[in-house]
């Protein structure tokens, strides 16, 4: 895209997020926003720009964008600026953003308020004016276990961890762990297949936030799964295996079809138990596909980690002012053992 309002200014040359509140978000994941450019006139964030809501990335590149300052103003963020709401970016690159004149401000990312989290990324090749990497003129922003090589601070609050030992060109900026320097190759190039007028994006049937097994006091399990969007989701299967080879069927569970809202699932397993047991969850389309998720796993051992005592009537007590007697010695994990006193 190459981005020309005519008048001076233009914002967003990919992407312009505006006029929501905290419950709008947008989400972007695997996608890449490239060359996209500004020849004639002033423009901020040539690949996003967001002024409210709550913008989520993962997986994507941002790649080699160009903004041109041709008055005497200065832009802030020449691939991505957030003035508002909340923004996070996951495991995504910023390289090649350029500004080609005049002032522009955080050559990958600049902003103007809001919240901003940036963890797992990489940032490599940006040329600006200001910061090459993020400059921060207000808001907060927090960057966890990334690679970038300058940043700058002018008011709001900037902190940086795990992320090596970057050059700060204004401002105070805390850094914690600089020793540990990050090397970042990933993502590759987003496997998205056609172009966009095709709208031949591939789309997974469900958006899955966590899947875990949970044991509990009963040497039962609590299987326990999040989806915050599902699309043509007719139902769910979990298995059950000792060894992680042979599986077994031990429920099923309907999903929610079409949904854009988080959806918590929970199946209880009191079958019998080995000293470890495995759950694999797998997602059931209408039309029959199916996915298929990494395996979660729990132990099973006895008497490990902290314990209280019981007395038959199930009440908590002090083991050594009891009387004599026969209690309950009650493990965290939920094994119970009998004691004489």
């Amino acid at each position: 895209n190459t981005g020309d309002d005519g008048m001076g200014g233009a914002d967003g040359g990919g992407l312009f997020i505006s006029g929501g509140n905290s419950t709008q978000i947008v989400k972007l994941n695997n996608c890449l926003f490239q060359e996209n450019k500004q020849t004639n006139q002033d423009f901020n964030a040539m690949d996003v720009k967001m002024t409210s809501g709550d913008l989520r990335v993962d997986q994507t590149i941002f790649a080699n964008s160009q903004s041109k300052m041709a008055g005497s103003g200065t832009n802030i963020g020449g691939s991505i600026e957030i003035s508002g709401g909340t923004a996070s970016f996951n495991r995504s690159r910023f390289t090649g953003h350029t500004s080609s004149a005049g002032g522009l401000l955080g050559a990958a990312i600049g902003t103007m308020g809001g919240t901003v989290s940036i963890d797992s990324c990489y940032f490599s090749g940006n040329v600006g004016s200001g910061a090459n990497d993020i400059h921060n003129q207000s808001g907060t922003m927090t960057v966890t276990n990334s690679v970038l090589s300058e940043v700058a601070q002018v008011a709001g609050t900037f902190t940086i961890d795990q992320s090596g030992n970057p050059t700060v060109l204004s401002g105070t900026v805390p850094k914690t762990n600089t020793g540990i320097t990050r090397i970042l190759s990933a993502p590759t190039t987003p496997s998205y297949m056609g172009g966009c007028s095709l709208v031949a994006f591939v789309v997974l049937p469900i958006e899955l936030t966590s899947f875990t097994a949970e044991k509990q006091k009963d040497n039962s399990v609590n299987i326990l799964w999040t989806t915050v969007t599902e699309k043509n989701n007719d139902y769910f299967i979990i298995k059950k295996s000792t060894d992680g080879i042979e599986w077994n069927e031990i429920a099923r569970e309907n999903g929610a079809g079409t949904s854009f809202s988080q959806n918590d699932y929970l199946i209880n397993d009191n079958s019998e138990m080995a000293e470890i047991v495995y759950y694999q969850l797998s997602q059931v389309d209408f039309d029959g596909k199916r996915v298929t998720f990494d395996p979660v796993s729990v132990r099973f051992t006895n008497q490990v980690g902290q314990f209280y005592y019981v007395n038959m009537m199930g009440q908590m007590v002090d083991f050594k002012n009891c009387p004599s007697g026969i209690y309950l010695k009650v493990f965290d994990n939920g094994f119970t053992e009998k004691v004489f006193k």
